[in-house]
């Protein structure tokens, strides 16, 4: 039995929200079919929160398998999106597909980034379909074809769905004269898809290795930013005229004052954010809330030392079609 294992890969999922600890707001799942293709190709795994390792026992085997391996990813977070920046992003309709097939070279020798952009995007979703593949509104007269992730062509008979035909998890392109579309299919019918795949083809990764050594596959989710709404709903607020929000850290007011109108509530006085606010798991700025009075303006007192944070938790979109997204934080 062997013993010695040496780490071929890791994939690593980040996220810009955390800036301390990286919880594991990721679960990895591993497809029975990949199983074995692992378990051929002498590999093992070994997770950790929001990604793995992948160790080898013998490097060769990997050189001329194109058996595509999937590793599935499922969000944990329900919070999750709400700080996070992925537009277009429909869970259980579309995922994140990412691959070692494409990939891009950081600066550190064997860091390599899965998608074009520093973040995930819309580029690296695709749209889910399980149980059956089939197509709807197809030009009867245009010829198409189905290209799976190894390569193999078949061609599609316009609208129809075909029989007879045994479709394995992966990524499919459907191509016509103006058409060209992705998917990726799940044979499951009743089965909660993920919300990120990951698939390594051994062979790429052999090639991968043998230039770099050891890689490192990283892939990064962006947080949202918001127009913070610091919200004065005590009343002992009201004896004070002069007040300012200040970044002590900058030096300056990045909050201008407003009245704003809560449904039920009536009218409360405002402090909302000139520009918007990345979301993160501490405080992105020094904030205070201080007086500053007319009569000696460089005096400053201050009235709460340490303004708490947006949290995820409250992120309200006024209108359907308004571009901004406020946290109301209330004070």
């Amino acid at each position: 039995m062997q013993n010695t294992f040496s780490i071929i890969s890791t994939f690593q999922i980040k996220h810009e929200y955390f800036t301390q600890r990286e919880p594991g707001i990721f679960q990895l799942t591993i497809p029975l079919n990949s199983k074995k293709t692992l378990n051929n190709l002498n590999l093992l795994i070994k997770s950790f929160n929001n990604g793995f390792h992948l160790l080898g026992g013998d490097i060769s085997l990997l050189k001329d398998d194109w058996n595509p391996i999937h590793f599935h990813f499922s969000i944990q977070d329900p919070l999750f999106f709400n700080y996070t920046d992925l537009e277009d992003f429909k869970p259980g309709k579309s995922l994140v597909y990412l691959s070692n097939k494409v990939v891009y070279q950081l600066e550190k020798l064997g860091e390599m980034r899965l998608s074009e952009e520093e973040f995930v995007g819309k580029r690296s979703l695709v749209t889910v379909k399980q149980g059956n593949i089939q197509f709807n509104d197809l030009s009867i007269s245009d010829i198409y074809t189905l290209t799976d992730e190894s390569g193999n062509v078949q061609d599609v008979s316009a609208g129809g769905q075909f029989q007879n035909v045994s479709y394995e998890e992966g990524l499919y392109t459907l191509s016509g004269k103006d058409l060209t579309q992705q998917f990726y299919f799940f044979p499951e019918r009743i089965f909660r898809s993920p919300d990120l795949v990951f698939t390594i083809y051994p062979a790429d990764l052999y090639e991968q290795y043998q230039q770099n050594g050891s890689i490192h596959f990283l892939t990064q989710f962006k947080s949202r930013m918001t127009k913070w709404r610091y919200i004065l709903t005590d009343p002992i607020y009201k004896k004070f005229q002069k007040l300012s929000i200040i970044d002590i850290k900058k030096k300056t007011i990045p909050f201008e004052e407003k009245e704003i109108n809560l449904n039920g509530m009536g009218s409360f006085r405002c402090f909302e954010s000139i520009e918007s606010i990345i979301l993160q798991d501490y405080n992105s700025g020094y904030f205070q809330l201080v007086e500053k009075p007319d009569s000696d303006p460089n005096n400053e007192k201050i009235i709460l030392k340490a303004l708490p944070r947006a949290s995820p938790e409250m992120i309200i979109q006024e209108g359907l079609h308004q571009k901004d997204l406020y946290s109301h934080i209330f004070i």
